[in-house]
């Protein structure tokens, strides 16, 4: 559905700006507001009262941040991390879980009179106060406890990411694998982002896109893509071992480890694939140098003529480009899901 899918793309906007928000991170504040203006927009006749619910009280406590009356950017995240919870099961027809998303927006409306009685909540008001980077002395009780409770699940998680590698490289196209794949990193995601552990938060947002880009087809397993996603286990390991060890021993929480080049490369693999989806195979083999444009051109044209034959095998009749183009062209096509 068309309107489904600009919801998708205004939250992925969203989430891409609220990665590194601060308070005084005016821009990407007011470019959320905007992306949540056009889901209440977009949503009104479709989306459930309390994923509108959520997504305006969201937009109330982003406005309150740009006035300098909210500083924490914590539950933004927790907030977006639920909306794309929402969303994922709205498309998918599943029922979603109003109790969490009640919860957040308790939180978003700044009621500071409210009593967290259950412990669950009393983790959710821990985890709000956290900061990235304090130093243990600075943590409460209830902070490293949150903080040990992560480290320990997201190892496990890690861990449960690398079993299933294996079976993907047996079995690149099972979607049922890459969702196992998916689901850990989605959780890590979400975690660690209301935990404020931004690095953490960044790569595994990343690694989640280039997931599910696979699950939705618009990506093929390959070599490369299984490399990233266990450049991404090691490192995430390496800054979550890092947490557990600056929790006893002091300094920022994540040290300083560099992810920056691992989210970069990940990052061009996801918008190569957005390119090269939308192209078509002749456009395919002049970037690849393999034909000129005129060329195409021309095959097209006689294409419009004989519909039954495809560009390709117009190309190769006329000796314009040689097999193994068009089969490295086909090959790219199909592994970023673009059309023939």
């Amino acid at each position: 559905m068309e309107q489904l899918e600009k919801i998708g793309k205004a939250l992925e906007i969203v989430a891409l700006e609220s990665v590194d928000l601060e308070a005084e991170n005016i821009p990407a504040m007011g470019k959320i507001i905007n992306a949540l203006s056009t889901i209440l927009d977009e949503g009104k006749e479709l989306l459930p009262t309390i994923f509108l619910t959520l997504t305006g009280t969201l937009q109330s406590y982003v406005e309150r941040m740009s006035l300098g009356e909210e500083k924490d950017p914590s539950p933004v995240k927790e907030a977006i991390s639920c909306l794309q919870t929402m969303l994922r099961a709205i498309e998918r027809g599943d029922e979603i879980k109003e109790n969490d998303a009640e919860k957040i927006c308790h939180i978003l409306g700044g009621n500071s009179e409210h009593t967290l009685d259950e412990p669950e909540d009393k983790e959710i008001k821990g985890a709000e106060d956290l900061k990235t980077g304090s130093n243990p002395e600075q943590l409460s009780e209830e902070d490293i406890e949150l903080l040990q409770d992560f480290v320990s699940e997201a190892l496990d998680s890690l861990s449960t990411i690398e079993v299933c590698l294996v079976d993907l490289e047996h079995n690149p196209d099972d979607a049922e694998i890459i969702n196992s794949i998916f689901r850990p990193f989605h959780t890590i995601k979400g975690v660690s982002g209301f935990l404020n552990l931004q690095k953490i938060n960044k790569l595994a947002h990343c690694s989640e896109n280039l997931l599910d880009k696979a699950r939705s087809g618009e990506i093929r397993i390959d070599d490369h893509i299984t490399d990233l996603i266990l450049e991404s286990v090691d490192q995430l390991k390496q800054l979550i071992e890092t947490v557990q060890d600056n929790m006893d021993t002091g300094g920022p929480l994540e040290g300083d480890i560099d992810c920056g080049d691992l989210i970069h490369r990940i990052q061009e693999t996801v918008a190569r694939s957005n390119e090269i989806a939308k192209k078509p195979l002749g456009e395919i083999l002049v970037a690849d140098g393999a034909v000129s444009k005129e060329e195409v051109d021309q095959a097209l044209e006689e294409q419009r003529r004989k519909p039954e034959k495809k560009v390709g095998e117009v190309l190769l009749e006329k000796g314009a480009v040689k097999p193994r183009a068009v089969a490295s062209a086909l090959r790219k096509q199909k592994k970023y899901g673009g059309g023939q």
